[in-house]
């Protein structure tokens, strides 16, 4: 019996949003008052973004 994978589109787009807006705002914040703090928390995001797309990844290898 296989589950239905109905629900996760919204929940993947979301998710995929909310990563965009937090990332535009980030470079928009740097350009607009480029504060060394601004760097490191942009540089720190994104690079969660890039260990959870790899632990997804691990996770679900064959998707």
């Amino acid at each position: 019996m296989t589950e239905s994978t109905d629900g996760l589109k919204p929940i993947f787009f979301t998710i995929n949003a909310i990563a965009y807006v937090v990332q535009i705002s980030l470079w928009l914040l740097r350009m607009w008052k480029p504060v060394r703090v601004m760097l490191i928390l942009s540089k720190m995001f994104l690079g969660e973004c890039k260990y959870g797309h790899l632990a997804c990844i691990l996770v679900h290898p064959g998707r």
